[in-house]
């Protein structure tokens, strides 16, 4: 797994590359449930993988080894259309959604609002880290 973890794009950046990239470096293979959650579990943490299994029709792999071994195949277009939908932070995906005209762009145009959100939230979020180590610097000194 960590060698397929560190051949594969971000997943923030895009669940529609990630996936693409992951079919490509695991054709061939079978898949199985647990390989799937193994690999959220690290990319995305253990709460939001749990909520992208419950979203796709996965209740039962949630918190419990049953389906691990189960083919990973008849859940796959299921846990594709969740990841389209929740790869991206909550704040990012409320921001594109109040751009007007968003979905009827064309394809580039809408990625690059989609990595741009992405970009400027990562950006704000560091920002907001070092502002607060600083502020436990200062308050460290006092």
């Amino acid at each position: 797994m960590l060698g397929l973890v560190e051949h594969l794009p971000d997943i923030h950046e895009g669940a529609g590359k990630w996936i693409r990239a992951l079919e490509e470096e695991t054709m061939g293979k079978l898949l199985a449930v647990g390989d799937l959650k193994a690999l959220l579990a690290r990319l995305l943490g253990m709460a939001r993988m749990e909520d992208v299994l419950m979203k796709s029709g996965l209740q039962a792999a949630v918190n419990t080894p049953y389906l691990d071994g189960a083919s990973f195949d008849q859940f796959r277009p299921a846990m594709w259309r969740t990841l389209r939908v929740e790869a991206m932070p909550p704040p990012v995906r409320s921001r594109l959604e109040d751009v007007v005209g968003l979905n009827s762009k064309p394809h580039r145009e809408f990625c690059d609002h989609g990595i741009h959100a992405v970009e400027k939230y990562r950006k704000d979020e560091q920002k907001l880290k070092d502002q607060e180590k600083e502020t436990q610097w200062k308050l460290t000194q006092l």
